[in-house]
């Protein structure tokens, strides 16, 4: 194919052309959801379950010290 005709192309002919199967579908609802499992925003070490202040009942100051210690 010529570049001149390449160009004229619109996004339809384009997509034509190379074919729905080579073409990514679409992110759905459940595929969201398995990569939000798969991949957390919240990091292990943050979880409230497994927060350093609560091995101290929550005790801690702002730099990071238990008080009164």
């Amino acid at each position: 194919m010529e570049p001149a005709v390449f160009w004229r192309l619109t996004p339809v002919e384009l997509r034509m052309m190379l074919g729905r199967e080579q073409m990514v579908p679409p992110l759905t609802r459940a595929r969201l959801a398995e990569l939000a499992a798969a991949f957390p925003d919240i990091r292990p070490d943050t979880r409230p379950d497994k927060r350093k202040d609560q091995d101290d009942g929550g005790n801690r100051n702002a730099a990071g010290t238990v008080a009164g210690a």
